[in-house]
Protein backbone atom coordinates (compact mmCIF):
# COMPACT_ATOMS: atom_id res chain seq x y z
CA UNK A 1 0.00 0.00 0.00
CA UNK A 2 0.90 3.71 -0.80
CA UNK A 3 1.03 6.32 1.99
CA UNK A 4 0.38 9.67 1.74
CA UNK A 5 4.10 10.47 1.46
CA UNK A 6 4.43 8.04 -1.42
CA UNK A 7 1.23 9.24 -3.40
CA UNK A 8 2.43 12.88 -2.68
CA UNK A 9 6.45 11.92 -4.51
CA UNK A 10 4.12 9.85 -7.05
CA UNK A 11 2.30 12.93 -8.15
CA UNK A 12 4.94 15.45 -7.96
CA UNK A 13 7.21 12.96 -10.15
CA UNK A 14 4.39 12.50 -12.53
CA UNK A 15 4.16 16.51 -12.29
CA UNK A 16 8.18 16.53 -13.37
CA UNK A 17 7.62 14.48 -15.91
CA UNK A 18 4.70 16.36 -17.64
CA UNK A 19 6.95 19.63 -17.20
CA UNK A 20 9.99 18.20 -19.13
CA UNK A 21 7.80 16.54 -21.76
CA UNK A 22 5.80 20.12 -22.42
CA UNK A 23 9.24 21.77 -22.58
CA UNK A 24 10.18 19.06 -24.66
CA UNK A 25 7.25 19.48 -27.07
CA UNK A 26 7.60 23.12 -27.34
CA UNK A 27 11.28 23.04 -28.18
CA UNK A 28 10.72 20.36 -31.15
CA UNK A 29 7.76 22.88 -32.67
CA UNK A 30 10.23 25.79 -31.83
CA UNK A 31 12.79 24.02 -33.83
CA UNK A 32 10.24 22.89 -36.68
CA UNK A 33 8.87 26.35 -37.14
CA UNK A 34 12.51 27.80 -37.57
CA UNK A 35 13.34 25.31 -40.48
CA UNK A 36 10.31 25.95 -41.73
CA UNK A 37 11.20 30.20 -41.81
CA UNK A 38 14.87 28.71 -42.83
CA UNK A 39 12.90 27.06 -45.54
CA UNK A 40 11.16 30.08 -46.27
CA UNK A 41 13.68 32.56 -46.01
CA UNK A 42 16.21 30.41 -48.59
CA UNK A 43 13.20 30.29 -50.92
CA UNK A 44 12.89 34.25 -51.04
CA UNK A 45 16.10 34.49 -51.93
CA UNK A 46 16.99 32.32 -54.47
CA UNK A 47 13.85 33.96 -56.13
CA UNK A 48 15.82 37.56 -55.67
CA UNK A 49 19.01 35.52 -56.70
CA UNK A 50 17.13 34.39 -60.35
CA UNK A 51 16.47 37.88 -60.49
CA UNK A 52 19.53 39.08 -60.04
CA UNK A 53 20.78 36.46 -62.76
CA UNK A 54 17.80 37.75 -65.11
CA UNK A 55 19.36 41.04 -65.60
CA UNK A 56 21.92 39.76 -67.99
CA UNK A 57 20.92 36.73 -69.54
CA UNK A 58 24.68 35.41 -69.75
CA UNK A 59 24.92 34.95 -65.97
CA UNK A 60 22.21 32.54 -65.81
CA UNK A 61 23.11 30.42 -62.88
CA UNK A 62 25.95 32.13 -61.40
CA UNK A 63 24.76 33.20 -58.03
CA UNK A 64 24.18 29.51 -57.54
CA UNK A 65 26.96 28.20 -58.88
CA UNK A 66 29.40 30.99 -56.90
CA UNK A 67 27.24 29.70 -53.79
CA UNK A 68 27.65 25.96 -54.47
CA UNK A 69 31.31 26.25 -54.73
CA UNK A 70 31.99 28.58 -51.99
CA UNK A 71 29.88 26.51 -49.88
CA UNK A 72 32.26 23.55 -50.05
CA UNK A 73 35.05 25.95 -49.55
CA UNK A 74 33.46 26.61 -46.43
CA UNK A 75 32.86 22.82 -45.51
CA UNK A 76 36.56 21.88 -46.63
CA UNK A 77 37.45 24.81 -44.15
CA UNK A 78 35.44 22.77 -41.16
CA UNK A 79 33.24 26.72 -40.44
CA UNK A 80 30.69 26.43 -38.14
CA UNK A 81 27.58 25.55 -39.51
CA UNK A 82 26.19 29.23 -38.78
CA UNK A 83 29.33 30.23 -40.92
CA UNK A 84 28.60 28.01 -43.51
CA UNK A 85 24.86 29.15 -43.58
CA UNK A 86 26.03 32.93 -43.79
CA UNK A 87 28.37 31.90 -46.96
CA UNK A 88 24.90 30.55 -48.79
CA UNK A 89 23.19 33.34 -48.31
CA UNK A 90 26.13 35.85 -48.88
CA UNK A 91 27.03 33.92 -52.13
CA UNK A 92 23.33 34.55 -53.53
CA UNK A 93 23.10 37.55 -52.91
CA UNK A 94 26.43 38.35 -53.35
CA UNK A 95 25.47 40.71 -56.81
CA UNK A 96 22.24 41.98 -55.46
CA UNK A 97 23.40 45.61 -55.88
CA UNK A 98 23.34 45.03 -59.41
CA UNK A 99 19.80 45.71 -59.22
CA UNK A 100 20.89 49.44 -58.97
CA UNK A 101 23.05 49.37 -61.97
CA UNK A 102 21.84 50.03 -65.02
CA UNK A 103 21.57 46.92 -67.83
CA UNK A 104 23.26 49.32 -70.71
CA UNK A 105 26.17 48.88 -68.38
CA UNK A 106 25.88 45.38 -67.29
CA UNK A 107 25.25 44.35 -70.59
CA UNK A 108 27.38 46.20 -72.19
CA UNK A 109 29.57 43.89 -75.47
CA UNK A 110 32.32 46.13 -75.70
CA UNK A 111 34.79 47.96 -72.84
CA UNK A 112 33.61 50.16 -70.13
CA UNK A 113 34.27 53.38 -69.61
CA UNK A 114 36.29 54.46 -66.37
CA UNK A 115 32.73 56.53 -65.53
CA UNK A 116 31.27 53.41 -66.10
CA UNK A 117 33.17 51.14 -64.35
CA UNK A 118 33.00 53.16 -61.53
CA UNK A 119 29.69 52.72 -61.42
CA UNK A 120 29.44 49.48 -61.74
CA UNK A 121 32.10 49.42 -58.73
CA UNK A 122 29.15 51.16 -56.69
CA UNK A 123 27.19 47.58 -56.59
CA UNK A 124 28.60 46.08 -53.47
CA UNK A 125 28.02 48.96 -51.21
CA UNK A 126 24.41 49.13 -53.03
CA UNK A 127 23.77 45.87 -52.10
CA UNK A 128 25.22 46.02 -48.59
CA UNK A 129 22.45 49.47 -47.82
CA UNK A 130 19.81 46.90 -49.91
CA UNK A 131 20.37 44.04 -46.90
CA UNK A 132 21.15 45.79 -43.64
CA UNK A 133 17.68 46.77 -42.67
CA UNK A 134 16.39 42.94 -43.12
CA UNK A 135 17.31 41.39 -39.76
CA UNK A 136 18.37 38.04 -40.17
CA UNK A 137 20.55 38.86 -43.44
CA UNK A 138 22.60 41.41 -41.39
CA UNK A 139 24.89 39.60 -40.49
CA UNK A 140 25.44 38.31 -44.09
CA UNK A 141 26.27 42.22 -45.53
CA UNK A 142 30.46 41.77 -45.01
CA UNK A 143 30.63 39.17 -47.15
CA UNK A 144 28.33 41.16 -50.09
CA UNK A 145 30.15 44.29 -49.09
CA UNK A 146 33.60 43.52 -49.35
CA UNK A 147 33.53 40.23 -52.26
CA UNK A 148 35.65 42.74 -54.55
CA UNK A 149 38.10 43.83 -51.71
CA UNK A 150 41.71 42.78 -53.18
CA UNK A 151 44.09 41.09 -50.74
CA UNK A 152 46.75 43.92 -51.36
CA UNK A 153 44.38 46.53 -50.72
CA UNK A 154 43.77 47.48 -54.16
CA UNK A 155 40.26 46.78 -54.47
CA UNK A 156 36.76 48.14 -53.37
CA UNK A 157 35.26 49.49 -51.88
CA UNK A 158 37.21 50.34 -48.64
CA UNK A 159 40.32 49.32 -49.94
CA UNK A 160 40.56 46.24 -47.31
CA UNK A 161 43.81 43.80 -47.57
CA UNK A 162 44.88 40.44 -46.35
CA UNK A 163 42.89 39.18 -43.21
CA UNK A 164 41.26 42.46 -42.25
CA UNK A 165 38.56 41.29 -45.30
CA UNK A 166 35.78 39.33 -44.14
CA UNK A 167 36.90 35.19 -44.74
CA UNK A 168 33.15 35.47 -46.48
CA UNK A 169 34.26 38.18 -49.07
CA UNK A 170 37.59 36.39 -49.52
CA UNK A 171 35.76 32.80 -50.14
CA UNK A 172 32.97 34.35 -52.97
CA UNK A 173 36.02 36.68 -54.38
CA UNK A 174 37.70 33.52 -55.92
CA UNK A 175 34.65 32.07 -56.39
CA UNK A 176 32.74 34.85 -58.12
CA UNK A 177 36.06 35.20 -60.24
CA UNK A 178 36.51 31.52 -61.17
CA UNK A 179 32.72 31.62 -62.51
CA UNK A 180 33.27 34.46 -64.43
CA UNK A 181 35.70 33.09 -66.03
CA UNK A 182 34.64 30.13 -67.26
CA UNK A 183 31.12 30.96 -68.08
CA UNK A 184 30.71 33.60 -71.81
CA UNK A 185 29.80 37.06 -71.13
CA UNK A 186 28.66 39.23 -73.89
CA UNK A 187 31.66 40.81 -73.90
CA UNK A 188 34.00 37.58 -73.97
CA UNK A 189 34.12 33.91 -74.61
CA UNK A 190 34.68 31.52 -71.31
CA UNK A 191 37.95 29.67 -70.66
CA UNK A 192 38.75 26.60 -69.89
CA UNK A 193 38.73 25.66 -65.91
CA UNK A 194 42.56 24.87 -65.97
CA UNK A 195 43.61 28.26 -67.15
CA UNK A 196 41.17 29.99 -64.94
CA UNK A 197 42.72 27.68 -61.83
CA UNK A 198 45.32 28.93 -63.36
CA UNK A 199 44.54 32.51 -63.50
CA UNK A 200 43.61 32.55 -60.16
CA UNK A 201 47.32 31.44 -58.78
CA UNK A 202 48.38 34.12 -61.00
CA UNK A 203 46.85 36.82 -58.89
CA UNK A 204 47.33 34.58 -55.30
CA UNK A 205 48.66 37.24 -52.31
CA UNK A 206 47.70 40.20 -55.04
CA UNK A 207 43.53 39.84 -55.86
CA UNK A 208 43.04 36.77 -53.66
CA UNK A 209 43.92 34.87 -50.53
CA UNK A 210 46.28 31.97 -51.50
CA UNK A 211 44.81 29.89 -48.72
CA UNK A 212 41.59 30.01 -50.07
CA UNK A 213 42.87 29.27 -53.76
CA UNK A 214 44.56 26.13 -52.31
CA UNK A 215 41.23 24.59 -51.00
CA UNK A 216 38.71 25.56 -54.11
CA UNK A 217 41.42 23.73 -55.97
CA UNK A 218 41.16 20.29 -53.90
CA UNK A 219 37.44 20.78 -53.90
CA UNK A 220 36.85 21.83 -57.21
CA UNK A 221 36.97 18.79 -58.76
CA UNK A 222 33.78 17.15 -56.63
CA UNK A 223 32.08 20.37 -56.93
CA UNK A 224 32.67 19.65 -61.18
CA UNK A 225 31.59 16.35 -60.90
CA UNK A 226 28.34 16.98 -58.90
CA UNK A 227 27.55 19.49 -61.39
CA UNK A 228 28.06 17.52 -64.21
CA UNK A 229 25.92 14.71 -62.51
CA UNK A 230 22.79 17.64 -62.34
CA UNK A 231 23.04 18.40 -66.06
CA UNK A 232 23.12 14.43 -66.94
CA UNK A 233 20.64 13.32 -64.90
CA UNK A 234 22.85 11.03 -62.87
CA UNK A 235 22.32 12.62 -59.57
CA UNK A 236 20.64 11.03 -57.05
CA UNK A 237 16.94 13.96 -56.33
CA UNK A 238 14.21 13.25 -54.28
CA UNK A 239 11.01 15.25 -55.33
CA UNK A 240 9.25 16.32 -51.98
CA UNK A 241 6.67 19.38 -51.99
CA UNK A 242 8.82 20.80 -55.22
CA UNK A 243 12.21 20.93 -52.64
CA UNK A 244 15.48 19.46 -54.02
CA UNK A 245 17.66 17.22 -51.68
CA UNK A 246 20.97 16.62 -52.91
CA UNK A 247 22.05 13.43 -51.51
CA UNK A 248 25.38 15.02 -49.62
CA UNK A 249 25.29 17.40 -46.94
CA UNK A 250 23.93 20.75 -48.75
CA UNK A 251 20.62 21.59 -49.32
CA UNK A 252 19.48 23.62 -51.83
CA UNK A 253 15.55 24.89 -52.22
CA UNK A 254 14.94 25.28 -56.28
CA UNK A 255 12.24 25.22 -58.33
CA UNK A 256 13.03 21.97 -59.90
CA UNK A 257 11.66 22.82 -62.84
CA UNK A 258 14.00 25.67 -63.41
CA UNK A 259 16.42 24.18 -61.42
CA UNK A 260 17.18 20.78 -64.50
CA UNK A 261 15.21 22.77 -67.18
CA UNK A 262 17.83 25.86 -67.31
CA UNK A 263 20.68 26.20 -64.20
CA UNK A 264 22.15 22.27 -64.92
CA UNK A 265 22.02 22.61 -69.12
CA UNK A 266 23.79 26.09 -68.78
CA UNK A 267 26.32 24.38 -66.54
CA UNK A 268 27.21 21.76 -68.56
CA UNK A 269 27.36 24.09 -71.27
CA UNK A 270 29.63 26.80 -69.67
CA UNK A 271 31.99 24.82 -67.29
CA UNK A 272 34.68 22.62 -69.01
CA UNK A 273 33.99 19.70 -67.17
Amino acid sequence: YMTLCDIGSHVSYLETLKAVATQAVSAIENARLYANIQKVYLSTIEVLATAIDAKDPYTRGHSRRVTLYSVAIAEQLGLPAKEVESIKYAGLLHDVGKIGISDSFIRKPGRLTDEEYGIIKTHPSIGARILRPVEFLADKVPGVLHHHEYYDGTGYPDKLSGEDIPLLSRIIAVTDAYDSMVSNRVYRQSISSEDAVANLKTLAGKQFDPKVIDIFEKVLPQIKKEIKEYATGIATIIFHQRDIYIANRRYWHFDYRMFIGSTCRKESQSMDI
